[in-house]
């Protein structure tokens, strides 16, 4: 059966079960169509599959359940942002490295909205999805081959620190303080003393540690401004349990 004729005659099916399963009408419309503007990419390249309204309906329920997930990431990470924000003065621009798909950034240009933001992220995939934002600029570069081209009020990193073998961290803290105009902030796992945790059964490729101790002892030009923790019992804002860290240049 030809997609037009799958949309005639199975849109209102899809459409009523999708309603019945996320209790939303105006999602249940917004994930048919794009589960059908995925069908019209897919099926002449893969063939329609044996059950096309099986097929629309699965792709649908599971690009709302998507979006459901990121727009509770998103509250989590605005809760979050504005704590960070509530210990800062006036931001007119941001640069976050390793920004992943920009949830940081989206967050922080509804808490900041006449702000510039900028972000480096390495990921390709993740690089194409910052850049169809079309309101900020996207370096697809890792954070050790980032150059000083630009400088920010506002340095983020989010989940990039862990990452970072302990060896190399002195050259990312010093591009972090390199281009940080008057902040930086760091939100990351924490711990007292320097810990590796094993990632995904991988070795050296998780560390916990004092990250924003190890940058004020490393630079007396910064001093401590705020900090926090985000727990993953939170009634209304889960997140992973994280620990922020907000630094001011004097």
């Amino acid at each position: 059966m030809a997609l037009d004729a799958v949309f005639r005659d199975q849109w209102g099916r899809v459409l009523a079960i999708l309603a019945g399963i996320l209790g939303d009408i105006e999602l249940a419309e917004d994930a048919a169509a794009e589960a059908f503007a995925i069908a019209a990419e897919r099926w002449p390249r893969e063939g329609e599959p044996a059950n096309p309204t099986g097929w629309l309906v699965t792709t649908a329920r599971n690009r709302a359940i998507d979006q459901l997930r990121r727009q509770r990431v998103l509250a989590a990470k605005t809760a979050l942002l504005a704590k960070v924000l509530a210990e800062a003065g006036a931001i007119g621009s941001v640069l976050e490295f390793g920004a992943n798909v920009g949830l940081n950034l989206v967050a922080l240009r509804g808490l900041l909205p006449g702000a510039e933001f900028t972000a480096v992220e390495i990921n390709h995939k993740a690089a194409e999805e910052l850049r169809s934002f079309g309101w900020l600029k996207t370096h697809e570069e890792s954070v050790f081959a980032f150059q000083q081209r630009e400088s920010a009020d506002l340095v983020l990193t989010s989940g990039l620190l862990i990452h970072i073998h302990p060896e190399k961290l002195g050259e990312v803290y010093r591009t972090l303080h390199a281009a940080s105009r008057r902040y930086i902030c760091v939100i990351e796992y924490y711990n007292p003393t320097p810990v590796e945790v094993v990632y995904r059964g991988e070795k050296e490729k998780l560390f916990k540690r004092d990250f924003a101790g190890e940058l004020l002892d490393a630079y007396p030009d910064l001093r401590l401004c705020g900090y926090g923790f985000q727990y993953h019992r939170d009634p209304n804002f889960p997140m992973d349990d994280v620990s922020w860290f907000l630094m001011e240049k004097r």
